[in-house]
């Protein structure tokens, strides 16, 4: 199991997590053991964003 996994179960009620999270777990195995390992990308933005100066207002 990935290490946030167990964090990511903990969000969900016990009973609702299975279907949920027994899917892509499966495909993650069969991935990780076609291949040898599983690679996981996690895609993010930066945004370096600055308040522009208002000139001529009180």
């Amino acid at each position: 199991m990935l290490a946030f996994m167990e964090s990511w179960y903990s969000v969900l009620q016990e009973k609702g997590r299975e279907p949920i999270f027994e899917k892509p777990e499966n495909m993650h195995n069969k991935e990780a053991n076609k291949k040898g390992l599983l690679c996981v990308t996690i895609p993010y933005a930066v945004f370096n964003c600055r308040k522009p100066k208002i000139t001529g207002l009180p």
